[in-house]
């Protein structure tokens, strides 16, 4: 129904936009392992497609940080869980759309966007280029390098899938202050490339956020 020179022009400069959203303007802020008798601070365990996953900064080489992203006039904030080992892409990305269209003093907007309660998965009406403020946007790779997402270039968000920030903590570590917020997680994932999907249910972890 919109596989239209024009659709897929849109769609296409809609991916460029989401990349640069990721690598441009992008402060990072890395998250040293918690010791490994310690409950880990950063988490995430669910069921994917029947398979169980689970990844724990500081545990089977994985690790934790923090993204700050600008690009153009958006802003958004960004946990990662992520895989040190060589020749493992793995990667869980929970990037959260600033609360509003405009960028202004990071760690108030930061304090604006995350909030307990339900977000809505960000997504786009066919034939346009949109950007939803609050709205948040699941990234994930697979140990040999395939990228999914969240994002559903529809005309509607995600049915039935839901994510909510059950609990949120300020914290300092390592002299540095973040938002610690207990999750949980129910979504569909696409693939960037092709129509393979993804079911990620019973989802729960806890994250960090932070502009540092």
């Amino acid at each position: 129904m919109f596989n239209t020179p024009i659709y897929r022009a849109y769609k296409s400069l809609f991916m460029v936009l989401l990349l640069l959203g990721t690598f441009t303007a992008c402060k990072k802020e890395h998250l040293e392992p918690d010791q490994l008798d310690a409950q880990p601070l950063v988490w995430i365990s669910a069921d994917m497609d029947g398979t169980a996953f689970n990844y724990s900064a500081g545990i089977n080489s994985f690790e934790a940080s923090t993204l700050l992203n600008d690009s153009l006039t958006y802003r958004s904030f960004s946990s990662v869980i992520y895989s040190t080992q060589s020749g493992d892409s793995s990667r869980i990305e929970f990037r959260f759309n600033n609360y509003q269209n405009t960028m202004g003093v990071p760690a108030s907007d930061l304090d604006s966007t995350i909030k307990v309660g339900a977000y809505n998965y960000a997504y786009a009406i066919p034939g346009t280029v949109s950007w939803l403020a609050n709205h948040l946007t699941v990234l994930y790779t697979t140990s040999n390098g395939t990228k999914y997402t969240s994002y559903k270039y529809t005309a509607q968000a995600q049915i039935g899938s839901s994510f909510e920030v059950e609990s949120l903590e300020k914290i300092q570590k390592n002299s540095l202050s973040y938002l610690k917020c207990k999750i949980n997680i129910r979504c569909i994932l696409y693939a960037f490339s092709g129509t393979d999907t993804l079911h990620l249910n019973n989802g729960s972890g806890q994250i960090l956020l932070g502009v540092n």
